[in-house]
């Protein structure tokens, strides 16, 4: 069992496509920050670049989504701690720049790592439990996988109470996003246990959730009907909803090797909170002095 969660471990670390998502990520969400905190909103430019800003924000929690059910074990208290104190400074600090008050996407993230490990960790049987069978690992990963998939149905019926609440009261008026980040989270973490399982019923599943919430949230039917009375540049918000299903389809079948820049892209790209929380507050100070 050890050997195979270190096997197992090796196997992510080495994703460079994985990897290659995450920096394709932080590069746009850099761009669409330029666009909010240093940019003018009325120049056409800064619509364009907040358009192919939108790519980011899904990418990230669908990628995370996915490593949370890939990984052998579940977050830790220490993580979880972190996220919530980074995004308390992060909400705290556009207060003071901008007078608004909203809690930080971060919060998300901690949210679903937190509500993903107390979900599987009560649904798992206890190792102690199984002493003294002779099949106990084996029994022991039919349970974390009964555990993992009943805690994806939970967080989805959560989802959607949330999401019915939001149609009385924007939930974006009080964390970034609102509700969309759970859903492009769920959408990963049932396409990571599609693939982790070999479950491709999960995986057409995941994908009518990812494609229902991409086209809630940025319907490009909608946008380019909007693009064609008021401004061409709207039509790069509906990118998300034609871009992101083909990069994450591409996700178990990427096949790569950037040999020279493997090492750099790695790097950056598990890095990501820290050069999240740094950028945004150099942007949030330049912001409040100008």
């Amino acid at each position: 069992m050890l050997f195979h969660s270190i096997i197992q471990m090796i196997q992510i670390m080495r994703n460079t496509y994985l990897d290659l998502l995450k920096f394709m990520a932080i590069i746009i969400m850099i761009l669409d920050h330029v666009g909010n905190y240093l940019l003018s909103q009325d120049l056409p430019v800064t619509h364009v670049i907040r358009g192919i800003g939108r790519l980011a924000m899904p990418l990230f929690f669908i990628v995370h989504g996915y490593l949370l059910v890939q990984r052998p074990d579940l977050p830790s208290f220490t993580r979880i701690s972190k996220l919530f104190m980074y995004g308390s400074f992060l909400s705290i600090g556009l207060y003071i720049a901008t007078d608004e008050f909203t809690l930080n996407i971060l919060f998300q993230f901690a949210l679903i790592e937190l509500f993903w490990s107390k979900l599987v960790s009560v649904f798992t049987i206890d190792k102690k439990l199984l002493a003294g069978f002779e099949e106990q690992e084996k029994l022991y990963e039919v349970s974390r996988s009964f555990a993992e998939d009943f805690s994806i149905f939970l967080l989805y019926v959560f989802a959607n109470l949330l999401l019915f609440i939001q149609f009385f009261y924007s939930l974006e008026q009080i964390i970034d996003y609102g509700i969309y980040p759970l859903f492009f989270a769920i959408a990963g973490l049932m396409f990571g246990f599609a693939h982790h399982h070999s479950d491709h019923k999960m995986e057409n599943v995941s994908f009518m959730v990812l494609i229902a919430t991409l086209s809630f949230q940025y319907n490009p039917i909608l946008f380019l009907l909007y693009a064609l009375y008021v401004d061409s540049s709207m039509i790069y918000y509906a990118l998300p909803a034609v871009i992101i299903p083909v990069l994450v389809w591409y996700i178990p079948k990427a096949n790569i090797e950037l040999t020279v820049l493997r090492s750099s892209i790695a790097a950056v790209s598990r890095n990501a909170l820290n050069i999240y929380v740094v950028h945004l507050a150099i942007f949030i100070s330049i912001s409040a002095y100008l």
